[in-house]
């Protein structure tokens, strides 16, 4: 490893955030990793911040905005990192990461899990500038291409068993279906047709955004409106006995967090079709996948009735993400296009 160790992450620094996790996994290869919370730091310039926070897209007043990135590239300066990572539409200028390039002699990498129709216009002015980007779907390389990001890489989400890890198989569950996450449309199809047919099994439902949206009032019966992170979202998943998880749209064809959260916390899912890791994730073996609601029914009735077959998936794709798709995993698989 070279003498400099050093790794500056611009994002948020909350404890549950992917920057976070991405932080233990560099620790754990023996760097010294240092968060720079970007919207702490841009709040803190505002006058009355919490007014001020609301009002500054409507003034366009880029003033806090521009005194914030002065500090951080001050501090990144002073640490002298080998390599900075930035996260998803933290608010980084370009004339920052210029700085930075020039006078830091450090590595850019750009880590976006989201789809690249999100990314802001500072972000992609920017993309000369950055030395790898991580993109967490491989469908989606061809458009950071065309937008002039250059060595972009698949980098698939992962698991963070710190976060999200179970020492042990469940024996007893508190809900025989359940689903996290928030409302969308193809979301409450699945789950209307759920609620219809499985009415006497125990589900639940957590997220936001349902009940000002759903137009099945029977969901309602069995929502819990709040968002879960951390411990309180890994308890959630433990409890129940299927993990439906219905990915978004926008995220075909590759996986959520979920995906790989459910089964390092010892969670059997049922999923939504994913082609990116159908081949790594085997039907039957570690996951059930469905592509309509047939299959969705016909899957969990079978799942259900089926107690040992599922606590083998169980244990298996536990053991798979253990070996194989950590966020340590992943911090290795960067180094390594970084030449580190």
């Amino acid at each position: 490893m070279s003498i400099n160790n050093r790794i500056a992450i611009l994002g948020n620094s909350m404890s549950w955030s992917l920057e976070a996790s991405y932080q233990r996994a560099f620790t754990s290869l023996g760097y010294t990793v240092t968060i720079i919370d970007v919207p702490q730091r841009i709040k803190a310039k505002l006058p009355f911040s919490r007014i001020m926070s609301r009002l500054r897209n409507v003034l366009n007043d880029r003033k806090w905005l521009k005194e914030a990135n002065r500090q951080i590239a001050i501090d990144i300066l002073e640490l002298k990192p080998k390599v900075v990572i930035v996260f998803c539409n933290a608010e980084i200028l370009f004339n920052t990461l210029a700085l930075l390039k020039v006078a830091a002699d450090t590595q850019i990498v750009l880590i976006w899990p989201d789809t690249p129709f999100n990314i802001s216009p500072e972000v992609r002015l920017a993309a000369p500038l950055y030395d790898l980007v991580c993109s967490y779907s491989s469908a989606a390389i061809p458009v950071f291409e065309t937008m002039g990001f250059r060595n972009v890489i698949w980098l698939p989400l992962a698991a963070d068993p710190h976060l999200h890890g179970m020492e042990t198989p469940p024996n007893e569950f508190a809900f025989d279906l359940s689903f996290i996450g928030h409302w969308r449309p193809e979301r409450e199809a699945a789950l209307s047709v759920i609620s219809k047919t499985f009415k006497d099994q125990r589900i639940k439902i957590t997220g936001l955004f349902w009940k000002e949206n759903v137009k099945d009032k029977s969901i309602l019966d069995h929502l819990n409106p709040t968002a879960l992170n951390g411990r309180s979202y890994t308890d959630f998943i433990y409890q129940s006995y299927i993990n439906l998880n219905i990915i978004d749209q926008t995220n075909f064809p590759s996986a959520n967090m979920r995906f790989f959260e459910v089964p390092v916390a010892y969670g059997f899912q049922l999923s939504s079709s994913c082609p990116e890791q159908d081949s790594i994730f085997i039907e039957n073996e570690d996951i059930m996948y469905f592509k309509d609601h047939d299959q969705l029914i016909e899957k969990a009735a079978y799942a259900l009735t089926q107690k040992e077959k599922v606590r083998q998936m169980r244990l298996h794709a536990h053991a798979k993400v253990m070996n194989d798709h950590t966020y340590t995993h992943r911090a290795k698989e960067m180094l390594m296009h970084l030449h580190l």
